[in-house]
């Protein structure tokens, strides 16, 4: 009765599994589904762009009037009329009907926009839906598991109980080893049982940052271990990368740190994934350099540990990354170790691969967000991408937590995602803003807030706080000056959030090197004076020295996405 009530549990955690993975796939043809409509609108939306910026150069007398016919001709507007106040050379006359044709265009760009908006609202609301549905199907399968393992512990137990009575005549050698294995299956059952208590309380978090610190601490205390780290592997590049790691002692320096790299060829952990290897131990960390001279194993022994045991982490047997146990005594780990650890690995797979999976959904999400201006305004995608990866040079530099170097990178992109909410006339204006003007671009921040606070009102607690948090400044400080001359707010100094410090100098530095309608741009040996003389002034002194430190990748980053 009991065999076929384990038989049943385990259908049904198989179904659950199923129904978990179906949910992600459906998920993931969503988003892609999404990005391939975004992409197919990216012609209309360059051919807009350009349209724009002719009329912009023809209004601004760099451009003669003849040279907009083209696209009038192009998006079908009446260009006749046009031609004709040519041939007399009505000056007035022509730049209204110039204004005829951008309104024209605006409002072909705008339901484009429309079209657009509503499709990732659908896929917003299903994404949100469908990660909850995920949530409360592992939620089950864990009690499931749970169910299963008690089960199973009572069956031990009575087994026991039985061998005691049924082999009392036997020899006492033959009852003193069947009872020691008894007692070892029931202390590895009482153990698993043990570690996923554990794991029941550790929460399910849109960050892997998160994720790695909270199982870590778990997993360290049960395993004896001092580092629990996470590998994720490139498949398309056939490369695994390292993730962040949490340490039992925090005084540790850290020298395998968040990107590091290695090719298939260069790491052992490559045979693992070809030939579908569970586990693997490492007990000396020295011998097993000194005939590999692994980078990776030179690393963690300049951090002071002897010893390891790997675990291939999948999703229906197909590898997505490797989680790491390693101790500062060699030979720390044994074989029922390694099956004990592996025992766990299909929960952590999972809760690890919902994390990664809507930590890039959230990043898609802010991406998406971006596009919204990027509709409205001159600046290209290749603005947001380097203003990003400024950050995160910034970020590394000033050896800011992992975590926060992230969520710089994935967020940084909606520092003025307010001008949303900002009339065309001033947002596309080719010259100055008048005063009035410039006030009402300045409400960009207070928008752009408003748009952070109900995305975190309606994720209902997907989005951590600490994440929120950093959105929130990203958006509100990023116009403040070290002076307290900035805006909205006028904060001085260390009252500005280290993340809109940053942003400050990432996005001023991006805007003086790139062509606007209404300037020129600046060479980037000039534009990087211009932000030294400023230190103290407009910047936080020790952002300006993090990114005079990190030069060479700034160049590099402008020269590859420069416009």
């Amino acid at each position: 009765m009991r065999e076929n009530k384990q038989k049943s549990l385990m259908r049904i955690i198989k179904r659950n599994r199923f129904v978990f993975i179906t949910f992600v796939v459906i998920i993931a043809i969503i988003a892609i589904t999404s990005l391939i409509h975004e992409w197919l609108h990216m012609n209309s939306y360059m051919k807009n762009r350009e349209t724009f910026r002719v009329i912009n150069d023809v209004i601004a007398g760099r451009r003669e009037f003849n040279s907009i016919l083209p696209y009038m001709k192009e998006y079908g507007f009446d260009y006749r009329s046009y031609e004709e106040l040519l041939d007399v050379y009505k000056n007035n006359e022509i730049l209204t009907e110039i204004c005829k044709f951008a309104e024209f265009v605006r409002k072909s760009e705008e339901n484009d926009f429309k079209e657009s908006y509503k499709i990732l609202t659908f896929s917003m609301i299903f994404i949100v839906f469908g990660l909850s549905i995920g949530m409360l199907f592992s939620h089950r399968n864990y009690k499931l598991v749970k169910c299963y393992i008690k089960d199973s512990k009572e069956r031990f137990n009575e087994l026991a109980d039985n061998i005691y009575v049924a082999k009392l005549n036997e020899a006492n050698v033959v009852r003193y080893s069947e009872d020691e294995d008894i007692q070892r299956a029931v202390y590895k059952i009482n153990l698993v049982h043990d570690i996923l208590e554990s794991l029941k309380h550790v929460p399910m978090t849109a960050s892997i940052e998160d994720f790695i610190s909270e199982t870590g601490s778990a997993l360290c205390r049960y395993f004896d271990s001092e580092r629990f780290s996470v590998a994720l592997i490139d498949h398309e590049e056939s490369k695994i990368v390292a993730e962040t790691a949490y340490f039992t002692d925090k005084r540790i320096q850290i020298k395998l740190g968040p990107g590091f790299s290695q090719k298939f060829s260069e790491t052992s952990l490559g045979k693992m994934i070809t030939e579908r290897t569970n586990w693997r131990i490492i007990n000396d960390f020295e011998e097993f350099y000194s005939y590999t001279k692994s980078k990776s194993m030179k690393l963690l022994l300049e951090e002071g540990f002897k010893s390891n045991l790997t675990v291939l982490a999948s999703i229906n047997t197909v590898p997505f990354g490797f989680f790491f146990l390693t101790s500062s005594r060699p030979n720390n780990f044994t074989e029922d170790d390694a099956k004990l650890f592996f025992s766990v690995s299909d929960i952590l797979s999972h809760r690890l691969y919902y994390t990664l999976n809507l930590q890039k959904a959230l990043s898609e999400f802010a991406h998406s967000l971006t596009d919204l201006v990027e509709f409205k305004d001159n600046e290209t995608g290749n603005h947001i991408k380097r203003v990003s990866l400024y950050t995160k040079l910034i970020a590394s530099n000033m050896n800011l937590p992992p975590k926060l170097i992230r969520i710089l990178y994935d967020f940084a992109p909606l520092h003025d995602i307010g001008k949303v909410g900002i009339p065309d006339s001033i947002l596309l204006k080719p010259g100055r803003l008048d005063s009035d003007e410039w006030k009402i671009m300045q409400t960009h921040v207070g928008i752009g807030m408003h748009i952070i606070d109900r995305l975190a009102e309606n994720t209902n607690g997907i989005i951590d706080a600490e994440t929120i948090n950093s959105m929130r400044n990203i958006v509100q400080d990023h116009h403040e000056r070290w002076d307290g001359k900035g805006y909205p707010n006028g904060k001085r100094g260390e009252e500005i959030s280290i993340e809109g410090r940053i942003l400050a100098i990432a996005d001023v530095f991006d805007a003086l090197t790139t062509r606007r309608p209404y300037k020129e741009s600046i060479p980037f040996d000039v534009a990087v004076d211009m932000i030294v003389k400023e230190k103290g002034r407009h910047f936080d002194p020790a952002v300006v020295n993090a990114f005079t430190n990190c030069l060479e990748e700034i160049r590099s980053v402008y020269e590859m996405l420069k416009d």
